[in-house]
């Protein structure tokens, strides 16, 4: 990782837990699955800019987004998404990750921010989750997402106490693939993500609150 791009890289380890749970994991220095199973597919992604490890994937807020597909990956209703997000210029609803959510009338989940900065999860019967605080700041910030036939939870920055936490989400597979930037349901509402991504690990589990600090 290059001394002139983002903090010195801690996590190049696909199995971060010292398990085999993590089963996808993009550095974003490209949309390159590092398990060599999942690659993405992106469009019109910057990955030549600092991020909070080496590099990160710029997003423009209009055009941007990652193809992660619809595999075994990322379509459980047992999951669970860790990343980095910084903001740039925000406003709007936008997409961090999602594969659907219960506004679109399919199964799935949306994660993402309101127009005002706070985290929202949308997923099966929940509707919208918001929280109250706002994280569009321009600043690196740390989500996971812990998804567990129906249980969620929402970890921010490494604190062991979710920000968010309940039942409802969804609890079978999704109908769309998982998309990072961009909302992956095809219609007017398409809520692009305005800055950058980094550290996209997916999970074939449900994270505990020590492992979230890890």
């Amino acid at each position: 990782n290059s001394a002139a791009a983002g903090g010195s890289c801690t996590t190049d380890t696909l199995q971060i837990l010292g398990d085999t749970s993590c089963v996808a994991y993009y550095k974003m220095s490209d949309a390159t699955d590092e398990s060599g199973n999942f690659d993405g597919t992106p469009t019109s992604v910057n990955f030549n800019i600092a991020g909070k490890f080496g590099n990160a994937g710029s997003f423009n807020g209009s055009s941007s987004l990652i193809n992660l597909g619809n595999n075994s990956s990322n379509n459980s209703s047992t999951i669970s998404v860790s990343l980095w997000f910084k903001t740039s210029g925000h406003s709007g609803t936008a997409t961090i990750i999602n594969n659907g959510g219960a506004n679109s009338g399919e199964t799935g989940y949306f994660l993402g921010l309101t127009s005002n900065g706070y985290l929202r999860l949308n997923s099966g019967s929940t509707g919208n989750v918001d929280g109250s605080v706002n994280y569009a700041n321009g600043s690196w910030h740390n989500i996971i997402m812990t998804l567990n036939n129906g249980a969620y939870n929402i970890y921010v920055d490494g604190n062991t106490t979710p920000v968010k936490t309940g039942t409802g989400a969804f609890a079978s597979t999704a109908t769309r693939p998982t998309w990072i930037g961009r909302f992956s349901y095809d219609s007017a509402a398409i809520e692009f993500f305005n800055g950058s991504i980094d550290q996209v690990r997916i999970f074939n589990k449900a994270l505990s609150s020590s492992e979230v600090t890890t």
